[in-house]
């Protein structure tokens, strides 16, 4: 997969990709691409460092400042291994990247050692502020509560939830925001109580993914725990709804829903969910997941799932997620591309986006599942209207290795995916139509015999009217 990635990386913007998302979403984002890519690794913790310097998280900036110089150190490493095969060839050069290995070695020790004295001075005085802050919005959501103000104290909670949230405790927020459902009085309050629960929800998610891609047990566990939160908190949210609803609060819902069915592997709800939101969504999840992501994510569930009739009138003729269609033109192309049976374009599209879909981390553990998906359905589709088919021929037609094409069909032809046999000596794959089984002879005998009693009732009856016989009950 990481040739993938990094054949992707000829075409691909960090700094526009970096700039569709906001707050933490943000930051686990470069974090995660940081870890999967590393070519783009110092480019990447470079933003990381712009960003959370401004905020005030000093724990992750310290962090970043200690990923930079541990990058540092291993760039200088590889330079003095390369100095020494180089030596006796040039004797010069080897003295000036020895100096320009000192110098490195010297600057990256500083985050091993300690901070510079220009970075302790700005954690410090961040921390100074960070405590002074804190003391305030405790001590007025203590006020709040000594005057008994639902309003007031719902207010303070979400203010304290906000503080910790940019602070980067995440449970202590997550406590503040569920907190202040007690003191919810309308629809409004509850709605934006939810949306803030499900928005730290999916922080401690991205999270846990870039603490570990190998999900260890106890990982899993917390990962699947706040997914269980997500959930909850999305059906309350979705029982808020009403007609008079706006399409910006239903698209959230339908994403976040989208979310938790691509998590669980359900892609054919993931589709149908994000299918449904409203292009009106546009930048204002970005906490959470771009326009772009629904795109993204819907259209590739849809592929990967939809038939073909649902394709048409689900993703192709549907106004409103042509719109999110627009913003991705190489998706947009590929459905199209799909459904006009113009497989081998679909698919060479498909292996050469491929890395971009790895680069994102909700949607990276699909991609081999979804993958094989749309190609099993290539296939199957491609041969539907035919009886045989020469299997050097369909390779040709789908963009794929004849020897890769021959096992994918006997895979699918012994899941019953196809009604096939394949000729291994002229590589030929020919329909199967079985005759009727016992049972279908079966079941028609029972209809038939059904059928021929309903028949004699009726004449039977029609008989005993015309002749004026009639059978009354005692009374």
């Amino acid at each position: 997969m990481q040739v993938e990635r990094e054949a992707f990386l000829d075409h691909f913007d960090l700094e526009a990709y970096a700039s569709k998302y906001a707050d933490r979403n943000k930051l686990q984002r470069l974090l995660f691409i940081a870890d999967t890519i590393p070519s783009v690794q110092t480019e990447a913790l470079s933003m990381l460092e712009r960003d959370v310097k401004s905020g005030t998280d000093m724990a992750l900036y310290q962090q970043v400042l200690n990923r930079k110089a541990q990058l540092q150190a291993t760039e200088s490493a590889d330079c003095s291994k390369k100095r020494g095969r180089d030596e006796a060839e040039d004797k010069e050069e080897n003295v000036v990247m020895e100096d320009a290995y000192r110098h490195s070695k010297t600057h990256s020790d500083i985050g091993f050692r300690g901070l510079t004295a220009q970075d302790q001075a700005h954690i410090d005085n961040v921390k100074r502020n960070v405590s002074h802050t804190h003391a305030r919005l405790e001590q007025e959501l203590n006020s709040y509560k000594s005057s008994m103000i639902k309003e007031s104290i719902r207010m303070g909670h979400n203010d304290l939830g906000e503080f910790y949230y940019h602070l980067g405790d995440l449970p202590s927020a997550l406590k503040s925001f569920a907190q202040a459902r007690d003191y919810c009085t309308t629809d409004k309050h509850s709605t934006e109580m939810c949306l803030n629960v499900i928005k730290v929800c999916f922080s401690i998610i991205q999270l846990n993914l870039n603490i570990s891609k190998k999900f260890e047990l106890f990982q899993v566990a917390l990962h699947l725990r706040n997914y269980t939160h997500v959930t909850n908190y999305v059906i309350k949210l979705n029982q808020l709804l009403n007609p008079q609803s706006d399409n910006v609060l239903k698209s959230k819902v339908a994403a976040v829903f989208g979310l938790i069915a691509l998590h669980e592997g359900k892609y054919k709800n993931a589709a149908e969910k994000f299918i449904s939101c409203h292009i009106d969504i546009g930048a204002s999840y970005n906490e959470v997941l771009h326009s772009e992501d629904i795109a993204l994510y819907g259209g590739i569930c849809a592929l990967a799932t939809l038939t073909r009739d649902e394709l048409r009138d689900k993703v192709i003729n549907n106004s409103s997620f042509k719109a999110f269609l627009e913003l991705v033109p190489w998706l947009r192309e590929m459905i199209a591309d799909f459904y006009s049976g113009k497989y081998a374009a679909c698919l060479a599209s498909l292996e050469k986006r491929q890395g971009e879909l790895l680069l994102d981390m909700y949607l990276c553990r699909h991609v081999d599942s979804m993958t094989k998906k749309i190609r099993n359905r290539a296939i199957i589709q491609f041969f539907y209207p035919y009886t045989s088919v020469d299997l050097n021929q369909m390779a040709k037609a789908l963009n794929y290795d004849p020897t890769l094409l021959e096992k994918q069909v006997c895979q699918l032809i012994s899941s019953g995916s196809i009604s096939a046999r394949i000729d291994g000596y002229e590589k030929v794959l020919h329909a199967y139509n079985p005759g009727p089984s016992p049972k279908t002879y079966e079941e028609a005998f029972r209809v038939g015999t059904n059928y021929a009693e309903e028949t004699r009732n009726l004449l039977l009856r029609m008989s005993l009217l015309n002749n004026r016989i009639f059978v009354k009950a005692n009374e």
